[in-house]
This record gives C-alpha cells, sequence and structure tokens, in this order.
C-alpha cells in the first residue's frame, strides 16, 4: 500500500514539474454501562441454583447442563450467575494468600525442643509456600468446576432459544386475536432485545468465556431473536388466511331493477344493490341469461328473485361498526333455480369519501382477484433452526473505503497514465510547429506567397494542438494528485 502512495505522488510530482518546465511558448505568430470486575457483587454466598428433577424417560447429553430451564429468560440468568460465580473465588484466593504471607512464626513453646523449634523456623517459608500451593491447586479444582458448570450451561443441548408460546402459534382465533398476539410478541422482542444486549455485554466484560463460547451463545440468542420475528409473520398469515375467507350470505330478497332486455343475446341487464346494509353493503350491476320466454313471464318484475353475496371476510370499520363491502360474486334466483350471468361490483356510494377507504378497497380488490394470498405457514416455520443473514456491521462507508481507495489509486494511476501519453503527443505536435515555422520561413525568403499562407496555417493548426494536449496533459495530472490524495485520505477515516 505504501509503494502505490509513493509512486502515485513521484508521478504527480513528476508530471506538475514536467508541465511547468515544458510549457510550450510559441515564436509570435470527502449500555448498558460496562460492569467491571470491581463492580461485580461478592456471591461467594450465592450457591448456583438448585437442579430441578431430572426429566422422565430422557438422557441428558454429556455436554449439557444437567439442569432444564423454565424459559430462555431462566437460562440467560443461569449463565449469568455461573459468570459471576467464577470472579469472587478469585478474589478470595487472593486474600487467603495474602493472610498465609502475612502470617509470621509462632514463638518457641515451652515444652518444645530446641532442636524442633529451629527446624520449624528453618522451614518456616518453605512451610509458607506449600500451604500456598495446596491452597491453590484446591481453587483450580473449584474454578475448574464452575467454569465446567458454565459451560455445560453455554453448551446447553436441548432446544431452548425460544419463549414459552402458551399455544400462540396455533390457528384459533381471529385477526383481532392475532393483532393482540403480535402485540404481546412485540412486547417480548423488545423486552428480550434489551436483556439479551445486556446479557452479552456484561459477559463480554466479566471475560469468563472465550470466543467460541460467546459464538455458541449469541448463535442462540439469534434463533431466539429469529423466531419471534417469524412468529409474527405467522400471525399476520393467519390474519391474511382469516381475511382471505369466502363467506355468503343468506339467500333472501334485495333491491333489484330490471334493464332493457336483449333477445338477440337473450340477456337482461340487472342492478341489485344493498346500500344500507349492516353486513355486506354492495353495489352490483350485471346481466342475467334468460330465454325470451322466461323473460316474458318475468315481466321486469322482482317477485319471485332471491340472491345471496359471496365476500370476502375483510373488514372495514365504518363508526366503530365493523361491514363488509368486498363483495366477490352474485348467485341470484329466480324460483329457486339458479340464473346464470355475468357482472361485478361498483364502489358503494359515499364509502369512497370515508378516511382509510381507498386503502381497504385496494387490498381488499388484491383478496378477491389473488394477488394477495396467504403463504399457509404453521408452527413449524416458526421453530425452524435457520438464521437470517448476519447484516454487515458498521457504516457504509466503513465496509467499503477499501474498495473506495482502490478505485481512486486505480483513477489516480489511470489519469497520470493518460497524462503522460498527452505530453508525448504534445512534444509530437512542437516538432510538427518547428517544421511548419521552417518552411513559412523559407517560403518569405523566396517570396513564396502561396507557400507561405499554406506553411502559416499548418504553423497556427500544429500550435493549436500543442496547446489541447497540453491542457489535456495538465488537466489530467490534476486529476491523478486529486484522485491520489483522495485515495489516501479513504485509508485514514
Amino acid at each position: 500500500m505504501y509503494l502505490r502512495i509513493n509512486a502515485l505522488l513521484l508521478i504527480c510530482l513528476w508530471g506538475y514539474s514536467t508541465a511547468q518546465s515544458e510549457a510550450f511558448s510559441p515564436p509570435s505568430l470527502d449500555e448498558i454501562q460496562a460492569v467491571s470486575p470491581d463492580s461485580v457483587p461478592d456471591l461467594m454466598l450465592i450457591a448456583p441454583p438448585p437442579p430441578p428433577p431430572p426429566p422422565v424417560a430422557t438422557s441428558s447429553p454429556s455436554t449439557s447442563s444437567s439442569a432444564p430451564y423454565r424459559s430462555y429468560e431462566d437460562y440467560l440468568d443461569s449463565i449469568l450467575i455461573y459468570a459471576r460465580n467464577i470472579l469472587p473465588g478469585k478474589q478470595e484466593l487472593e486474600t487467603q494468600k495474602a493472610l498465609i504471607m502475612e502470617k509470621g512464626p509462632e514463638p518457641k513453646g515451652e515444652y518444645e525442643k530446641q532442636a524442633d523449634y529451629d527446624s520449624r523456623m528453618a522451614n518456616f517459608d518453605k512451610n509458607k509456600q506449600k500451604e500456598i500451593a495446596n491452597l491453590e491447586k484446591k481453587h483450580e479444582a473449584e474454578m475448574k468446576a464452575r467454569k465446567e458448570k458454565l459451560k455445560n450451561t453455554v453448551y446447553y443441548k436441548p432446544d431452548i432459544a425460544h419463549p414459552n408460546w402458551d399455544g400462540m402459534l396455533r390457528a384459533d382465533t381471529t385477526a383481532d386475536g392475532y393483532n393482540a398476539r403480535i402485540a404481546k410478541i412485540e412486547s417480548m422482542m423488545s423486552f428480550m432485545k434489551t436483556k439479551i444486549t445486556n446479557t452479552m455485554q456484561m459477559l463480554d466484560n466479566l471475560d469468563v468465556l472465550n470466543k467460541n463460547d460467546m459464538n455458541v451463545l449469541e448463535q442462540k440468542n439469534r434463533l431466539y431473536m429469529a423466531r419471534m420475528a417469524r412468529a409474527i409473520e405467522l400471525m399476520e398469515d393467519y390474519i391474511l388466511q382469516d381475511y382471505a375467507k369466502v363467506m355468503s350470505t343468506e339467500r333472501r330478497k334485495f333491491d333489484m331493477v330490471f334493464g332493457v332486455y336483449d333477445p338477440e343475446k337473450e340477456q337482461f341487464h340487472v342492478d341489485m344493490t344493498d346500500y344500507h346494509s349492516q353486513k355486506v353493503p354492495f353495489n352490483y350491476v350485471g346481466s342475467l341469461k334468460v330465454s325470451p320466454a322466461v323473460a316474458q313471464e318475468i315481466d321486469r318484475k322482482t317477485d319471485n328473485f332471491l340472491a345471496s353475496i359471496d365476500y370476502v371476510n375483510f373488514p372495514f370499520v365504518v363508526d366503530g361498526n365493523k361491514v363488509f363491502p368486498g363483495a366477490k360474486k352474485a348467485e341470484i334466483y329466480y324460483k329457486d333455480k339458479a340464473v346464470p350471468g355475468t357482472g361485478n361490483f361498483k364502489n358503494v356510494p359515499g364509502y369512497e369519501n370515508l378516511d382509510g377507504y381507498i386503502e381497504w378497497a385496494v387490498r381488499a380488490d388484491s383478496l378477491i382477484s389473488g394477488k394477495l394470498v396467504p403463504r399457509k405457514l404453521d408452527s413449524a416455520y416458526v421453530m425452524s433452526k435457520s438464521l437470517p443473514k448476519k447484516s454487515s456491521g458498521g457504516t457504509w462507508w466503513s465496509r467499503n473505503k477499501n474498495l473506495v481507495g482502490t478505485i481512486l489509486f486505480i483513477a489516480a494511476a489511470g489519469s497520470a497514465g493518460v497524462a503522460v501519453w498527452q505530453d508525448m503527443e504534445a512534444g509530437k505536435q512542437k516538432d510538427n510547429a518547428a517544421i511548419w515555422y521552417t518552411n513559412a520561413e523559407h517560403a518569405v525568403v523566396e517570396q513564396n506567397t502561396g507557400q507561405y499562407a499554406v506553411n502559416s496555417a499548418g504553423y497556427k493548426k500544429a500550435v493549436d494542438n500543442v496547446r489541447f494536449h497540453e491542457n489535456m496533459r495538465n488537466g489530467l495530472y490534476i486529476g491523478a494528485g486529486a484522485f491520489g490524495i483522495a485515495g489516501i485520505l479513504s485509508l485514514c477515516f
């Protein structure tokens, strides 16, 4: 990298000096608050949580903790307790070692032989070190057991990375019930996001787990949050499944008006409405397929006509009441026999002026047309162990600055290379200008007006070409310098 930077600087300096020294002068013609070990409370008196009874008819893996957990929150709390239980042990060891070091020898006893006393005094320091060594060995065994308990908890194999759903994943309620579940799940997600963040920060500050241990726990945390997000997707799909259900009204008489009868097509134009319905308001316009004989029998009377309306179960709220204006199909009966026909539903007059109706109508049309269909998800989708792709951390600049720097250095090198070529072209044009100038001088000497005009024009054109290539060269050297400086700065920020 430094070689590239030095090379670019040398090119820019050489180009600048060349441009200055060779300018052509023609003859005039850009937490949770950290937790330090000192702030960790003395938990020596806190015993690890007692393991509950082992699960019936199951065998625990050798690498898993012996304690099943009531919830994922309980699991995270247990990890923190085990982690915090390690630090006080270190502090207690240092305290006991200090006490041993401060302890002085006992004076000679009344009944102690001088030889025994002398031996005891001679071995006093050695015995101290032996006592400390035994203490450290005992401490090491205790710490190993505590760390093993912590690691077993981190590597707990049974799948616990999910909340207690309490039946929330079942498709057993209405859209309102699913919306209430979404609100509850979102609240749980917010709480657990904070808890997981704080737990991981505290474990990082306690520094009792290695990188692999932390990665294992992070994977479980991500799986837990991913399942919560998929649970919301499931509720949204359940809502869509509920809205997409096609319901039908009872067969009954509606306001109906017959229009013109077309004997050639054997069709009766018909308008059918129920604007003021408290359940399924609609406005239907269509035609009925009836023979001329039946049309004559009907004679535009609606007495013997009944109809039922199919509609999607997607409500629109008017003054706090739910109505279902998403009519999909009209079934019309004459004397209890279905009459074939075609038609469509128009907006119920006045509804288009109500707040939220346009947005409702767009979604209702998608449900009716089949453009918006449920994914038919279930609880297995939520409990999948797949994880979403981990988003790249940091800002766009932090992720791409090396690429940008490389592009800038390439642009700098490219500009410098083209500038060198333009400098060579300027040199060629200088030679051409010199030839034209010499020929023009000879024409003056020979008093050849025609040749002078030709050579003079050639000379002026050559001078213009020189200036063009020099300007290009200078601009490219400046560009190379700018790109190079920008590339260097991109490495600094």
